[in-house]
């Protein structure tokens, strides 16, 4: 029977899956293309805390858990590490605001709609506020290339209100909805912006619905709003 209950002990030790680590492995360990995603995290908080002058590869590569030559070996200098990096925050900024915008709007109900798109875009900013961040203070570091890209994402988000903003004038019968909507575009993108900015310097001094809901009475109503 000992030797049986023996027997069994062996059959089952050597047919037991290996244990495997709930540790998480160093991104000195992978290869380039999966430990540059894992750099790009560790340094968006050192770029955001600190600014890009004052963020060193020293500091990325102990944050990231690699060696400088790995380091380098993922990206060849700071400045292209942090265009990357804006390239990637961009996209999530630019799905969220997107998404913020409801596919077939109520241009009936435009102090509504703008309730609903601004508190939509402002509770992105409260949710992912490092890649905001990231953005804003991208032309910091004094690189004409990386501030053009920030001025790229402000742009096409512009263009977004604007397409909305032409349509509800085109139903109205307005005419120059070119001029006047890229106007009009260009406002309530301000708007939102210094309020975006607000959210992050300040985050508990407005919820996005508050925020929200207070700035489309003004969009909508001018003083009349407050």
């Amino acid at each position: 029977m000992s030797q049986c209950f023996l027997l069994i002990a062996i059959v089952w030790k050597t047919h037991m899956p290996a244990k495997t680590s709930s540790k998480r492995p160093r991104a000195e360990q992978l290869g380039p293309k999966i430990r540059r995603p894992l750099v790009l995290d560790a340094a968006l908080p050192l770029f955001v805390e600190n600014g890009y002058r004052e963020t060193s590869m020293d500091e990325i590569a102990s944050a990231a858990g690699v060696t400088k030559p790995v380091l380098y070996d993922c990206f060849p200098n700071k400045e292209a590490l942090l265009m990357e990096l804006i390239k990637r925050e961009e996209e999530h900024i630019l799905k969220q605001v997107a998404e913020a915008f409801p596919k077939d709007p109520d241009l009936d109900e435009i102090e509504q709609l703008l309730a609903d798109s601004v508190t939509a875009s402002f509770k992105a900013v409260a949710e992912n506020p490092l890649s905001w961040k990231a953005v804003y203070i991208a032309d910091q570091g004094g690189i004409p290339e990386i501030a053009k890209r920030a001025h790229q994402v402000r742009e096409r988000q512009i263009e977004m209100v604007c397409e909305i903003v032409k349509r509800y004038l085109s139903e109205r019968g307005v005419g120059d909805r070119e001029r006047l909507g890229m106007l009009l575009a260009r406002v309530i993108f301000a708007a939102g912006d210094a309020a975006a900015k607000l959210m992050l310097d300040e985050p508990d001094s407005w919820t996005p619905e508050e925020l929200g809901e207070t700035m489309s009475r003004i969009l909508a109503r001018g003083s009349a709003g407050l």
